[in-house]
């Protein structure tokens, strides 16, 4: 055999040697391609999470017959929603799914027929005004207390016969409206509320005023009117920026010397 045939012939051994590997998948490139395969999965997982939810609260939307103006169709816009506005419309729960809304910050659901909120309503972390007036709420869920940004919350005349104690965690809260309920008490945790300028309990139960109601020296209005207060808290005295006092339909034999009247106009109708 002379030396060209002897570099044919390991030519074609390298060739096929070639070949043979080129039919295989090298351990490196398999690797590859189940982690490729992995990544595409979770996207396609994650993206079918967001379809659900996005399918819930538009299946709600649907069953309340709520307009493409109220609650967009539209996947963009749903997400970038400000404000959600439904008043006398029957309502009479409202999705998990609610909590994903996060650009929300407003929440105005007056006059239906809720009896609860759901736990997610706390992950509306942008929101400052949440209204729920008008329904048959019985308790509020203890994930209101994450809603940092709050600054209003109105739950008037509903069922409600006591407050979280995580409400005390709204240090953002300007306005807090929760007459007309079934109020006994009031949680100590409401002295926490330092920013509150509005305080309206009136048409509850209450037989007392918590003493840390003095730590709200912001607040200008406190209304406590048709309850069963036969006293204020001494520590109401602390309530240095208080302008209007409004506490008739009570027990009241005196008022409290720490008021100072001069100060405070107090109406006892």
């Amino acid at each position: 055999m002379n030396q060209d045939d002897v570099e044919s012939n390991a030519m074609v051994k390298y060739d096929s040697s070639s070949l043979s590997i080129k039919g295989r998948r090298s351990p490196i490139t398999l690797a590859t391609d189940v982690i490729k395969a992995a990544i595409e999965s979770r996207q396609t997982k994650q993206l079918q999470v967001g379809d659900n939810w996005i399918n819930s609260i538009w299946n709600w939307a649907d069953n309340f017959e709520l307009s493409e103006k109220i609650l967009p169709r539209n996947r963009e816009l749903l997400l970038a929603l400000t404000s959600l506005r439904v008043v006398y419309n029957d309502l009479d729960f409202l999705p998990e799914s609610i909590g994903n809304l996060r650009s929300l910050t407003l929440l105005y659901m007056g006059s239906n027929n809720l009896e609860a909120l759901p736990e997610s309503i706390g992950d509306l972390n942008n929101l400052t005004s949440l209204y729920m007036g008008g329904n048959n709420l019985e308790a509020l869920p203890e994930s209101i207390g994450n809603l940092s940004n709050l600054a209003s919350l109105d739950v008037t005349d509903n069922n409600l016969d006591s407050l979280p104690e995580s409400i005390g965690n709204l240090r953002n809260l300007t306005s807090l409206d929760v007459a007309g309920n079934n109020l006994d008490s009031l949680p100590e945790s409401i002295g926490n509320l330092r920013n509150l300028t509005s305080l309206d309990v009136a048409d509850n139960n209450l037989d007392s005023l918590p003493e840390s109601i003095g730590n709200l020296t912001n607040l200008t209005s406190l209304y406590v009117t048709n309850n069963n207060l036969e006293a204020l808290p001494e520590s109401i005295g602390s309530l240095t920026n208080l302008t209007s006092l409004y506490i008739a339909g009570n027990n009241f034999e005196s008022l409290s010397e720490s008021i100072n009247q001069n100060r405070v106009r107090v109406f006892f109708e």
